[in-house]
């Protein structure tokens, strides 16, 4: 679990305002940080209904612990992808994913907590400024 707070404050600092620096030394690099990333918008989608599958999965005693880790930290893979080319405009994003990952590392998992942290997480996407914006 250590490795997933690594990527996700990495991923956060990079969509926080308090990471300006970051944000300049990406465009520094080529990228920029708006713009469609439909791709990384999908994937994000995607990993976080498969969260939200196997968190109810966890409820219904049809999943386990360390596959809805697991499926946490695939989410959050996702999103660094994401932030990196996204930049601030997945701020709100990132902010749920906090709360994904703080369920994920309560002890015992908070399912309720877990699976409001991912539905946010879902209705950010369609909800933030673009990139993800249809």
């Amino acid at each position: 679990m250590k490795r997933v707070t690594a990527v996700v404050s990495a991923a956060l600092c990079l969509t926080l305002a308090g990471c300006a620096q970051a944000g300049n030394d990406q465009r520094a690099r080529g990228t920029t940080t708006s713009g469609p990333i439909q791709a990384e918008c999908a994937d994000l989608e995607t990993k976080a209904g498969a969260l939200a599958v196997v968190a109810n999965g966890l409820s219904t005693g049809e999943a386990t612990v360390n596959q809805v880790r697991s499926a946490g930290a695939d989410l959050i893979d996702s999103f660094a992808d994401a932030a990196e080319k996204a930049g601030p405009d997945l701020a709100r994003t990132g902010d749920a994913l906090q709360r994904v990952e703080d369920a994920l590392t309560a002890q015992p998992v908070d399912t309720k907590a877990l699976r409001e942290a991912t539905n946010e997480v879902r209705t950010t996407l369609t909800t933030d400024p673009p990139p993800c914006t249809p």
